[in-house]
């Protein structure tokens, strides 16, 4: 049997009044994220306050289309689209309107694939925003991206490109080019 001499009460054992008390590590843990968030929104306030909106530029265009540079809905549809792609909104691509200037079709560089998945943006290969640099030097890793089994992602009869390209030196009508320019010097 237990002793009752030495057994409190409930209401003895816990303080019931504890929430009325002020706790010194929550008010602590307040204000430090509101400081925290005062200063973020201080760190952006200056620097729209001193830059202007050039944290929302992008970097130069090309020189071909330095006409274009002050105005973006010239060539972009939407605006803010990559901040969504980051979030990782599948909506949120890039569409650009390359062909209101431009009269090549997508024809033209994917011949005539199986599904329209397949068909990409121009801007995926030809990248702008780079600089005074011109939109055809594209890699080779960007090209042998898709064209490594041309087969597979066009329909079999109306392909008449070579199989398969591992580097854009090996493709034919590259080579023919590349032939045609050294030529030319």
């Amino acid at each position: 049997m237990v002793d009752s001499r030495f057994i409190k009460s409930i209401s003895q054992r816990f303080d019931i009044e504890t929430a009325r008390h002020p706790n010194k590590l929550r008010r602590l843990r307040w204000r430090i994220t509101c400081s925290c968030g005062l200063l973020t929104l201080l760190i952006i306030l200056g620097n729209l306050a001193f830059s202007g909106d050039a944290i929302f530029q992008s970097r130069p265009v090309t020189f071909s289309h330095a006409s274009l540079a002050n105005n973006c809905k010239q060539c972009h549809d939407a605006s803010f689209q990559l901040p969504r792609r980051l979030l990782g909104s599948t909506a949120a691509l890039f569409i650009h309107s390359c062909e209101q200037c431009h009269e090549q079709s997508l024809a033209d560089h994917h011949g005539a694939p199986s599904d329209s998945s397949s068909i990409t943006d121009c801007a995926s290969c030809h990248s702008e925003h780079r600089g005074q640099t011109s939109l055809t030097n594209v890699s080779d890793s960007q090209c042998v991206t898709c064209h490594s089994d041309i087969n597979a992602n066009t329909d079999h009869h109306q392909s008449t490109f070579a199989n398969s390209v591992k580097s854009i030196d090996s493709h034919p009508e590259i080579a023919l080019l590349k032939q045609w320019a050294n030529s030319q010097r």
